[in-house]
């Protein structure tokens, strides 16, 4: 009975809601809107509980590696818990609006993530000409348009050849459209194909 909650159970639950949420969105039934709001609220207070236990899973993983002195691990674990503690005290005491807290936020969050897109660059560069290299048709084709909106970024190049603002924007405002809205209505598409096999008890993988 355990093993059929803990892996039929959720299925079947996935499923009925999914089905409601379909039938509420497409169709106008009398008294399904209250449920599947109430639905939404257990939804969004089961993700605050879930939040929760985050940070205690997060505060215990740092603590095991304080305790057992993993090489230098432990030194950014102490500065981790150190910031989360001051950020959550400030944010609870003083509120999320409050100017030391946007201070705060600003003057570790900000540079740090600076940095870690300055690093990321780095990697971006290096794929950026290993993928240069032009070796059939295929590639040739990717690499026409990259490099076209390359040098449409790049004042000094348009200076040199007018020509590329006028075709670097007809490939941002047309190709790039329409390759973007073909993206988003195939991702749509496979959205709606999913929920339907999660109501109909096709898809069990997302459980396994």
């Amino acid at each position: 009975m355990s093993k059929y909650i803990r892996t039929e159970g959720p299925l079947y639950f996935a499923a009925i809601v999914c089905a409601l949420m379909f039938l509420d969105y497409y169709f106008v039934i009398p008294g399904l809107s209250n449920l599947v709001i109430n639905l939404q609220k257990f939804a969004i207070t089961t993700a605050g509980f879930a939040m929760v236990l985050g940070l205690f899973q997060y505060i215990v993983l740092h603590i095991r590696k304080i305790q057992r002195r993993e090489k230098h691990d432990w030194l950014f674990s102490i500065w981790s818990l150190f910031t989360l503690v001051i950020v959550v005290l400030i944010g609870l005491s003083m509120g999320t609006n409050s100017s030391l807290y946007k201070q705060l936020y600003g003057i570790i969050y900000t540079p740090v993530s600076g940095a870690v897109y300055s690093l990321t660059g780095f990697f971006i560069i290096s794929a950026t000409i290993r993928s240069t290299r032009i070796r059939s048709i295929d590639v040739a084709f990717f690499m026409i348009p990259a490099i076209i909106i390359i040098a449409f970024n790049t004042p000094l190049i348009e200076s040199f050849l007018p020509l590329i603002n006028p075709l670097g924007t007809w490939f941002l405002n047309i190709i790039n459209t329409a390759a973007l809205r073909a993206f988003r209505i195939a991702s749509a598409i496979g959205a709606v194909v999913f929920s339907l096999r999660i109501i109909l008890l096709i898809e069990k993988r997302w459980i396994s």
